[in-house]
This record gives structure tokens, C-alpha cells and sequence, in this order.
């Protein structure tokens, strides 16, 4: 299963224990336990965000900063509605 093929993998990283010996010691083949390797290391791949750093910040940003323009728009907007709806209320007719 998923949970013996990490542990397998978590083992035969150390460093005190050869891979030879971990696949001795579970009965498994050498082959095997590369390929367990590869595939927990392209998961791992899989996982990690795609992007520079650096570019994913300046996108965070702007984002912040868009919303904080869609923030002050949207108070203004609520302000004005008030103030026209007072306007009616006071019959402008």
C-alpha cells in the first residue's frame, strides 16, 4: 500500500542503511524500490507551486492592491447610494 512504499522510501534514504540492505530486510526488489522513489519524487514535483517565487509575491501584490481599489470603489458606491436615496426620500420632484 501508499503508507509501506513512503516508509519504504523514508528507510532507504537514511543514511546509516544501505538500499540494498532496506530491500533485504522488507523482501523487496532493488527495482522496486527505485521505482517507489521515482514516483514519490515526481509527486512531490507535482505538488510544489509552479512559478518563480519572486513572481508569485509581485502577483500577490498586485492582487492586494486591486482589491483594495475594488474595496474604496465599492465604499464610494455605497456612500453615493445613500446619498440618493436620502435625496428621494426628502422628494426631489
Amino acid at each position: 500500500d501508499a503508507q509501506f512504499k513512503r516508509e519504504a522510501v523514508e528507510l532507504s534514504r537514511n543514511a546509516n542503511v544501505s538500499q540494498k540492505r532496506v530491500c533485504e530486510q522488507l523482501g523487496i526488489n532493488p527495482n522496486l524500490l527505485s521505482r517507489w522513489r521515482r514516483e514519490l519524487e515526481r509527486d512531490a514535483e507535482d505538488t510544489k507551486l509552479p512559478g518563480d517565487p519572486a513572481m508569485l509575491r509581485e502577483e500577490l501584490e498586485r492582487a492586494k492592491a486591486e482589491l483594495a481599489s475594488k474595496d474604496a470603489e465599492f465604499e464610494f458606491l455605497k456612500q453615493a447610494a445613500g446619498y440618493f436615496a436620502q435625496a428621494s426620500e426628502r422628494g426631489t420632484r
